[in-house]
Parts: structure tokens; sequence; C-alpha cells
């Protein structure tokens, strides 16, 4: 029992004197406590949310959680990797004498490069695999995996939603 724990029905009844507890008085009392009641329950309602949101953190096993409680409640079989890694080209200098193709002449599609510092976070941070039965049975919205993902990853962190 919380302190937050409130039966309003119980509290009338106890704070109506003895001599007035009848049952059109008492009925009569709830109408009136019923706006306090509906406000109650909305602050219940937010307090759970809050603290749900509070319980979790941008840990990727919390976010695996978070994820799994929305869309996949019985087999929780969304998972979060992380986010591929590729290895930037570099170019050499000629004193070193290596070759580094650019592109295949038949592809005629050149490669763009990059330095280092703009190779750096290119790629997403971590990638969301949803298998595709859970998109298909569920009530999945991916703009609603999205908004989840948003509210609890860290800033500046991307990512990447594949089905698999």
């Amino acid at each position: 029992m919380s302190v937050y724990d409130i039966d309003y029905s119980v509290l009338v009844k106890i704070l109506v004197p003895k001599q007035l507890r009848k049952t059109k008085m008492l009925a009569w009392l709830n109408v009136l406590v019923s706006p306090v009641v509906y406000i109650y329950n909305l602050f219940m309602a937010y307090r759970y949310d809050m603290n749900y949101i509070i319980a979790h953190s941008p840990q990727v096993c919390y976010m695996q959680a978070v994820l799994n409680d929305a869309f996949d409640t019985g087999l929780r079989r969304i998972s979060i990797v992380d986010g591929p890694d590729e290895e930037p080209l570099y170019i050499y200098e000629t004193a070193e004498v290596k070759e580094v193709p650019l592109y295949v002449t038949s592809e005629a599609k050149p490669i763009a490069l990059y330095t280092d510092a703009e190779i750096v976070g290119v790629g997403p941070d971590f990638e969301v695999q949803v298998p595709t039965i859970v998109t298909t049975l569920t009530g999945y919205n991916e703009v609603y995996m999205a908004a989840l993902l948003d509210q609890f990853k860290l800033a500046g962190k991307t990512y990447i939603i594949k089905h698999t």
C-alpha cells in the first residue's frame, strides 16, 4: 500500500458522522467527489507511466525491454545489436607505392573519399532487429517504435530498424 492509494468511497463514508450515514446521503457525497476521483485516476495513470519511464534507461537491455513490452510481450524477439563497422578507404602517398582502386571501370561508379574526421558518425550506432512475424501478427507500428526509440536512446545516437 502506497501513500497514493486512496479509496474515496471509503473516505467519504469514514468522514461522514454516523447519524448522517444514510444511503442517499452517501450516494450524493460520492457524486460530489466524483470529479476528484476522475482527476485522481488520471494522476495515477500518469504516475504509472512516469514510473515506467524512470525505471528504464538508455541501456540496451532496458530499450529492448521497452520495445518488447510494446510489441512482443510473449516471446520477446526484438533485439538491439551494434551498428555495422565500416572501414574507411585510405589514400596513400606515392612514396608508399600502394595502389587504391577507386572504382572498377565496368561499374563506372567513383567511390567517395573521406577523411577520418568525416567518417566518424556516418553509420548508425545500433540496429533494432524486428522479426517479420512480429510486424505481421501484432499491432506493429514503425512510427510508434521510432518514437519509443527516440524517447529512450541517448541524444546523438542514430539507429536503423531492420526487419529480419
